[in-house]
C-alpha cells in the first residue's frame, strides 16, 4: 500500500503537469488567486518561509 505522502506527491506532480504547464507558480497562484479566497496570516507565514527556504537552497547550490 502507496504512503499517503507518496500518493499526494504523486497525484500533485499529475495535476501540475497537466493543467499547470508544469510550473509550480501557476499552480500556487491558482490556488491562493481565486475569487474571494482569503489567506489567513499563517498561510501567508508559511509561504513566505517555504519561498524562502527555496531561495536559501539555490545559494548554497550556487557556491558548490
Amino acid at each position: 500500500m502507496a504512503s499517503r505522502d507518496g500518493v499526494r506527491k504523486s497525484v500533485l506532480r499529475h495535476v501540475m503537469r497537466t493543467f499547470f504547464d508544469d510550473s509550480p507558480a501557476e499552480l500556487v497562484a491558482a490556488l491562493v488567486a481565486r475569487p474571494g479566497r482569503k489567506i489567513r496570516p499563517v498561510e501567508k507565514k508559511r509561504l513566505r518561509e517555504l519561498l524562502e527556504a527555496l531561495e536559501r537552497q539555490e545559494k548554497r547550490e550556487k557556491r558548490s
